[in-house]
């Protein structure tokens, strides 16, 4: 019998979630020992078990099933066992021929316990195709059942959501199905008080969102996900019609789009959408509610101007070193020059004028440059026996997995004349597939790890060129084409300053600047 190098995929469905809540046990677990007992019977090695917890549409949605992907089109293993092959891609089309291509010409098998499904057989594809269109259409039955149930839950005013809004908390409805939402006493006052600040203020004089950003954060007041507070998350707060006891659903549904030949998805804001009265108790009263929706239609949103000129040559590169937000240029006013600042107005990063900044970002790319230049000669020495080292490294680890794998043929070939017992087997077995397993990820570490030196080599070579070249010509470029430079070299640099700068020194550069470029650090 062929010794096989396989791994075996699982992944859990909704009716496999509906099985559960019915008591029929933890199905991935079941599911294993069924895979692992047809390995056992076949005399597969088992090198890797993924899980996929996640139930999603596409393959960009399941994580695992595009790491096990990669592994099949890099012709990592012989197999992949499933339980049945509709838990491979239950996509579109196209997901389910991303799935059967990099099957195809890896020559992967795909095992069931049924069947054994040979990708380059062509009935055994067409069946392996007729198996995901049946997956497909099973698949957008359900979600149509799905989609119909919730609809119909919120119309009864239950709420839908996966997770409550902020000030309530989600508990299930007793003696039907179906949940509702429970006001939490400490988030619900907040609730309370940002509308009241946003509609009456203080001492009659009425709170932007802004100030009661502000006002939250200095008092030590936490988001649900215990962050600070934003612009819109307040806004998102005073538009939401669930606190005045109203459940509002589709408001904003999914559209995809195909752009540059890739699924984009946007959730535009929908006219017709459901809005029913909640079971739930209201936070604020729906006077109070439509006084903030008043105001806020009252003070729309900016529109982006099309012919909007870039100002800021650091735009989208300087983050801020105390609160992560990005750095914004303020307008100068009177004789100042332009400052970089942080948007974040509870944030105490002292803001300095950003030609400094601009030139401290320079200063910090010449130093990459001239460190290179001193180093160049011994890294490239340095870079190229590392690699060779490694390949030697590989070249042993695949002896040792030839040597491993003849000991695995001898341990059936010893349980079939009766001198392993089933456990002393088993045990054996577990021992060898796991030094296979070490060996394979040792591999494979390897091999991407001299992918890693080789890239960063050709960085090295490239990058500094850049570097050079911007340098050069940085001051007589417009602030568009700097900003589209420094992106190409700059991951990012965080910025960092405690204190204002004198009167007298104020062109002093009393910050910290770390640059993080594009060129990867060993």
């Amino acid at each position: 019998m062929e010794l096989l190098n396989v791994c075996i995929y699982l992944r859990k469905s909704r009716a496999d979630r509906e099985a559960e809540a019915r008591g029929e046990g933890e199905t991935l677990a079941r599911h294993e020992r069924i895979l692992l007992d047809l390995a056992k019977k076949r005399g597969y090695n088992v090198g890797a078990i993924y899980k996929e917890i996640v139930s999603g549409e596409t393959i960009s949605a399941r994580p695992v099933m595009q790491q096990v992907l990669r592994e099949v089109e890099s012709g990592m293993w012989d197999g992949v066992l499933v339980v049945e092959v509709e838990r491979l891609a239950r996509g579109d089309t196209i997901d389910q021929g991303v799935v059967a291509r990099a099957f195809r010409y890896s020559e992967t098998l795909i095992i069931t316990p049924l069947k054994t499904y040979d990708p380059n057989n062509e009935y055994d594809e067409e069946y392996f195709e007729f198996g995901l269109f049946m997956s497909r259409r099973e698949y957008k039955t359900i979600r149509r059942r799905l989609t119909a149930g919730r609809e119909s839950s919120a119309k009864e005013g239950k709420y839908c959501g996966s997770k409550p809004p902020y000030g309530y908390s989600r508990v299930k409805l007793v003696g039907e199905k179906g949940w509702t939402l429970q006001p939490v006493p400490d988030q619900a006052e907040i609730v309370k008080l940002i509308f009241n600040l946003y509609v009456h203020g203080v001492a009659g004089e009425r709170i932007g969102m802004a100030k009661i950003c502000r006002k939250l954060n200095d008092s030590g007041i936490k988001t649900m996900d215990g962050g600070l507070w934003t612009v819109p998350r307040v806004q998102a707060i005073l538009r939401n019609p669930v606190y005045a006891g109203m459940i509002r659903w589709n408001s904003r549904k999914a559209v995809k789009h195909i752009q540059d030949g890739q699924i984009t998805i946007s959730r535009p804001f929908a006219k017709d959408y459901i809005l029913v009265e909640g079971r739930h108790p209201a936070i604020v009263s729906k006077e109070l509610f439509q006084q903030a929706q008043d105001i806020v239609n009252q003070n729309p949103a900016r529109p982006l101007n099309s012919l909007h000129v870039l100002r800021n040559p650091l735009a989208g590169i300087i983050r801020c070193g105390k609160c992560g937000y990005v750095m914004t240029r303020k307008a100068p006013s009177g004789r100042q020059v332009d400052l970089l600042r942080c948007p974040y107005s509870s944030c105490n990063n002292v803001s300095s004028k950003l030609p400094l900044v601009e030139k401290a970002l320079l200063d910090g790319i010449q130093e990459l440059v001239d460190g290179y230049k001193l180093n160049s000669n011994f890294s490239d020495q340095e870079y190229s026996l590392s690699i060779s080292e490694k390949e030697e490294m590989i070249r042993g680890k695949l002896k040792e997995i030839d040597v491993l794998r003849k000991k695995k043929e001898k341990q059936y070939d010893l349980l079939e004349q009766g001198i392993y017992s089933t456990e002393e087997f088993l045990e054996r077995s577990r021992a060898t597939a796991a030094e296979l397993s070490a060996c394979d990820t040792v591999i494979h570490s390897l091999r991407q790890e001299i992918k890693h030196e080789q890239e960063l080599q050709f960085q090295r070579s490239s990058f500094i060129p850049k570097c050079e070249d911007l340098l050069a010509h940085y001051w007589t470029w417009d602030t568009s084409t700097k900003n589209q430079f420094l992106r190409e070299l700059i991951e990012k640099a965080v910025y960092t300053k405690n204190a204002k700068n004198t009167w007298k020194n104020g062109d002093d550069i009393s910050f910290t600047l770390d640059i993080y470029p594009k060129i990867q650090q060993k």
